[in-house]
């Protein structure tokens, strides 16, 4: 079929090569070696320069799929049998046996390429645990093999490492979900066929609870002037700190705000976290208070600085909110306080006006009568 076991290497005693060593029926060969010293060489190849296709010729191999050199007859002839198996299935291809290819498609170097990537398109924090996630869990386990090996039984390999490493079920999770968005982003430039498939990472739900409108306003009354309008415009609009602290004068339009753009924790300016762009309106009060503030600024400046002139950052948001809440005995982050908070106030109100809609509908006195034995599940709709 093609492919022979070769070595550079001759005898140490009688400095004669090394000769093929036949097995007596079927005449293959199985072993390399001198026959009167019985020594053996230390280091085989591959030579594989009658193995090709359209793309090119496999050449000589010295080292197997995992970058380690073949030191034994039966190392090599492992690696020969794979090859000649993708032959027989038919899905041989020759670049990636190529020496450059292998090194070039590791999953260590393509984690460096898109980390490289992530540190100029998005936000520094984003690319830094994106690096440690491969460095510290990845690389170590997955990190030698070809990309395009990489198959579903590797990725479980991984999944059951690192719960015996006894990392947090969210930890798990967060590493998986990086070394998944790399193989879609590979699949996406036709470096691999398609992504394999993920094992689901059960997280348990962990209770962050909320606070209504009312509650968000008593804070408020704690936070020092400078820093309240930022978190008024969270309360209303639900947007990211790191948002709210990138809105400049040219994005107050429409009685709301434009929100196009993010800082990071150095501020660095970023697009949002999605990539969208979207315009939320605002209280006439809040959007009234915000003109006064940008009144005699450029329309390319920051709405809210500090003294030194430079946008605040969203940790330091962050730590306003803390200290005033703490004064209301609440132990909620800004985050979840305000986003959170924000989208089951909504989802409050819808339920309000939905039980209030459907009491109406037989004219009840109260939604409870409707709710308790007039009201029937979705699935105990009768089909034909």
């Amino acid at each position: 079929m093609g492919g022979r076991i070769r070595t550079n290497e001759k005898c140490p005693i009688c400095n004669q090569a090394f000769q093929d060593i036949r097995h007596p029926l079927t005449n293959d060969t199985i072993d390399l070696m001198c026959p009167e010293h019985k020594t053996r060489p230390r280091r085989f190849y591959l030579d594989a320069r009658s193995i090709g296709d359209n793309a090119g010729k496999v050449g000589r191999l010295f080292r197997d799929r995992d970058g380690r050199p073949f030191d034994s007859f039966l190392h090599a002839h492992r690696t020969l049998e794979v090859l000649r198996k993708e032959i027989d299935d038919r899905i041989f291809d020759s670049t990636k046996w190529s020496p450059e290819a292998l090194r070039e498609r590791t999953l260590k170097k393509e984690a460096e390429r898109w980390s490289t990537t992530l540190y100029k398109d998005r936000s520094r924090i984003y690319a830094y645990h994106v690096e440690m996630f491969f460095f510290r869990h990845i690389t170590p386990i997955l990190g030698h093999m070809d990309v395009r090996d990489i198959r579903a039984v590797h990725i479980e390999g991984l999944y059951r490492h690192l719960q015996e490493k006894g990392l947090q079920p969210k930890s798990v999770q967060s590493v998986m979900y990086t070394l998944r968005t790399l193989l879609n982003r590979l699949a996406t430039l036709d470096v691999i066929l398609k992504c394999p498939v993920f094992p689901e990472v059960k997280v348990p739900t962990k209770e962050r609870g909320w606070i209504d409108r009312a509650l968000q306003d008593r804070v408020l009354k704690h936070v020092r002037e400078g820093i309240r309008p930022l978190i008024e415009i969270m309360c209303e609009t639900g947007i990211r700190p790191g948002e709210v602290v990138a809105l400049k004068v040219k994005d107050l339009v429409d009685g709301g705000i434009f929100i196009e753009r993010a800082l990071d924790q150095f501020g660095k300016v970023k697009e949002t976290k999605t990539g969208a762009k979207f315009h939320k309106p605002l209280s006439e009060k809040l959007f009234c208070k915000l003109q006064e503030i940008c009144r005699d600024k450029l329309p390319g400046a920051w709405i809210f600085t500090t003294q030194a002139g430079t946008p605040w950052r969203g940790n330091r948001i962050s730590d306003y909110w803390r200290e005033a809440a703490q004064k209301e005995k609440i132990d909620l982050p800004l985050y979840v306080a305000m986003r959170h908070s924000r989208v089951t106030q909504e989802r409050e109100t819808l339920q309000k006006e939905m039980l209030n809609r459907i009491r109406g509908v037989l004219e009840h006195a109260s939604s409870k009568t409707t709710v308790t034995h007039y009201l029937r599940p979705a699935k105990e709709k009768v089909e034909k």
